[in-house]
């Protein structure tokens, strides 16, 4: 189909996809947004372990001879417990995580969105485009409206907040119908800029990160003969995912040995989409895994990607065993001298937590933009989410109201005489 002058190319057969790779490349490296994870090495594996049950809806867009833009999207269904507040679900497949929520999912629904998960690890996406054109969002969108018969939600996830491409979005959805959701859904994840050395990278660190990274070098320098931290890159790719998949079945994310909302752990298929994302990164010498050995055994691993100057954490796994007697802090250490001696300039962390904070020093929030069509299954579905998003909102309203209440006990004055109080001053008004 044609709008606007853009042409959208559907790719949707898997074989196809190696045909507009090297347009995708050159797209990304024009975006603003330097994202790993939708390098079209790893959408490619993503499709090939996680896009069973699935319809590909890879948009090239076009003008002319030239791509001007590249849209991955993914179709599925599957059962949700819908309307739900919870911000991790990116797709169906992603409830079996959540221990909340894994029996409520009652509602069935056809939802549209980027090829996200959490066992993939990728949790972030956006129209690649060369510059975020208003023509180019509409085509999509028009797209997206002429097959509005097999989908419910239209979700894009992982849209940079406060970025242009989220603002075309919203001002244009109602041009094609598409009415966006009341509530909104965001996601801060952590970065690491990257100085020339790593002692400026610590100059950077608060005193406590010094002394504890520090201490625990001593510790490690003190199990001389014994410790290592080896490096697998290039051809030893294989070797050191195997010992970092060995090491996610010891880790307290198999054994479930602390309390967490998600219970994400491996099935033998992303065991499969993590080696083979891993091989086509090591093809160019972008991925690596760092492997801790005390006495020969593997205690802890890390396995990012990079692309560009930026790094990506993929995935982190220490054996529970040792946890309490092997520290993570060499690890991340020899991860961080490595990438600034390679001249990489930004470490994306996958996640945000106490213990990435102490690492990191900026933040980048992204927006998920749900739209629903004017069908009738879509149109329930939006005033099942908006009448949800209300009452929340009323509820925390009314938490708020009686947090700036008073403290006054029951017995100095009836609680009937309190309330006419409130409802005829307008000093006690709810905002």
């Amino acid at each position: 189909m044609i709008h606007g002058g853009v042409e959208v190319q559907v790719v949707d057969r898997l074989d196809d996809l190696p045909g507009i790779a090297a347009a995708w490349r050159e797209l990304q490296d024009a975006c603003e947004h330097k994202h790993v994870f939708l390098d079209h090495r790893f959408i490619a594996a993503w499709w090939r372990h996680a896009g069973h049950g699935k319809s590909m809806h890879t948009l090239a867009l076009r003008r002319g001879n030239a791509v001007v833009g590249v849209v991955p999207l993914a179709l599925s269904h599957g059962w949700e417990a819908f309307p739900t507040s919870e911000k991790n679900v990116r797709i169906a497949d992603d409830f079996q995580y959540l221990s909340s929520l894994r029996w409520r999912r009652v509602v069935p629904i056809r939802r549209l969105s980027f090829p996200l998960s959490f066992p993939s690890a990728n949790l972030r996406a956006h129209f690649l485009l060369r510059q975020a054109e208003s023509s180019a969002i509409e085509a999509v969108l028009a797209y997206c409206h002429s097959i509005r018969d097999r989908w419910d939600i239209l979700a894009f996830d992982g849209i940079p907040s406060g970025s242009a491409q989220e603002a075309i979005l919203c001002n244009v959805a109602g041009d094609f119908g598409l009415r966006p959701g009341k509530s909104r859904r965001e996601r801060t994840l952590l970065h690491a800029t990257l100085p020339d050395s790593m002692d400026a990278f610590l100059g950077q660190r608060s005193r406590n990160f010094r002394s504890s990274y520090r201490r625990a070098l001593r510790q490690s320098m003190e199990r001389a003969g014994q410790f290592q931290i080896r490096e697998f890159r290039r051809d030893l790719i294989d070797e050191g995912i195997e010992k970092l998949l060995a090491l996610e079945r010891q880790s307290w994310k198999a054994a479930n040995t602390r309390q967490r909302t998600l219970h994400v752990t491996l099935n033998e298929g992303y065991r499969r989409f993590h080696r083979d994302v891993a091989r086509a990164f090591a093809a160019s010498d972008q991925a690596q895994v760092l492997v801790t050995e005390i006495g020969g055994h593997p205690v802890n691993a890390l396995y990012s990607l990079e692309r560009e100057d930026v790094v990506a954490c993929v995935l982190t796994f220490q054996a529970e065993a040792t946890a309490q007697q092997v520290s993570l802090a060499p690890l991340w250490g020899r991860f961080f001298e490595g990438a600034i001696a390679r001249g990489r300039r930004v470490v994306h962390f996958n996640g945000n937590s106490d213990h990435l904070a102490r690492m990191a020093n900026g933040h980048d929030t992204f927006s998920r933009v749900t739209l629903y069509h004017q069908g009738i299954y879509s149109s329930c579905l939006r005033r099942m989410a908006d009448t949800a998003h209300a009452l929340a909102h009323l509820s925390r309203r009314w938490s708020d109201h009686d947090a700036r209440l008073p403290s006054t006990s029951a017995a100095s004055v009836p609680r009937v005489a309190n309330v006419s109080a409130c409802t005829s001053s307008g000093s006690n008004r709810i905002p």
